[in-house]
């Protein structure tokens, strides 16, 4: 049901593909959070590819207001299942993932622990 993510490949192909391999990843973790929030009860989110479209309109307020709830929804998810990603916050989680190359590993390790405690959940 959830598709899982290698950090390695997060990186590498997003620059061999001048970025649309990082574009499909962002659609992955986005659809993860959403069947994780459904299964929980919580809010889903708008998709990866709706709020960008929306940034050229707006300015970029859309897509940052995305990030937000992206953020925020992973760090729900986190807590409620008690997944064990670090940091918990997501305002930390924003943080580091502004970090160049340290971000890819992170998100696909985010994705994969937050995976690992939902599929175990009945």
């Amino acid at each position: 049901m959830y598709k899982r993510m290698s950090g390695l490949k997060f990186w590498i192909l997003s620059i061999f593909t001048l970025g649309i391999y990082g574009l499909a990843m962002w659609c992955r973790m986005t659809n993860n959070l959403n069947a994780m929030a459904t299964k929980v009860g919580e809010k889903n989110i708008r998709g990866f590819i709706g709020a960008i479209l929306l940034g050229f309109i707006t300015f970029g307020i859309v897509p940052f207001v995305w990030t937000c709830k992206f953020y925020g929804l992973a760090a729900r998810l986190n807590r409620k299942a008690s997944a064990g990603v670090s940091p918990s916050g997501g305002f930390w989680m924003f943080i580091v993932s502004c970090i160049p190359i340290v971000s890819f590993f992170w998100m696909a390790k985010m994705n994969n622990k937050l995976i690992d405690a939902y599929e175990n959940m009945e």
